[in-house]
């Protein structure tokens, strides 16, 4: 009894969970376009907009950005479905129509302006996260650990 009462002990004592410092969001310029990563990962758009939004002064410049992401998107999206098309004709030994073929690129070129709008409010948005992250909420003048069961194992609480 004894013994299992040592282990259970030694399970739960490692069984430790703790808060920590959330980590800058980098922005990485990558050819032509930007890429934003959290610890080397590169983060999708909506990863993105949930981490940054947590930030009540950063939650106005992703709200700016997601309003120029989705016709960023779609206008890319047709643009080069209407040049994959002009493309697979041409392949095939069909008629080219160079109208297909302007109709793409026109659609591309209107996808660029949103393309921009939503990368540079972006990176205002993780530019403020980032810059608040460094700020502390107040100076300690005391700290008070706790240490003692929690939910799931031991908790450790640093109070200040």
């Amino acid at each position: 009894m004894r013994i299992f009462l040592l282990a259970l002990f030694f399970v739960e004592a490692f069984n430790v969970y703790a808060q920590t410092k959330p980590e800058k969001i980098e922005i990485v310029k990558k050819g032509i376009g930007t890429v934003f990563q959290l610890d080397g990962i590169n983060l999708a758009p909506k990863q993105l907009w949930t981490i940054t939004e947590r930030n009540e002064n950063a939650k106005r410049e992703v709200s700016r950005a997601k309003k120029n992401f989705f016709p960023a998107q779609v206008f890319s999206s047709i643009g080069g479905g209407l040049i994959g098309a002009f493309l697979g004709v041409s392949l095939t030994g069909g008629e080219l129509s160079p109208a297909l073929l302007g109709a793409g690129a026109g659609f591309i070129a209107i996808s660029i302006p949103f393309s921009i709008g939503y990368s540079k409010h972006m990176k205002k948005a993780v530019t403020i996260y980032n810059d608040e992250l460094s700020i502390p909420a107040h100076q300690p003048t005391s700290a008070i650990l706790r240490v003692g069961p929690a939910y799931g194992g031991l908790g450790v609480s640093l109070s200040f």
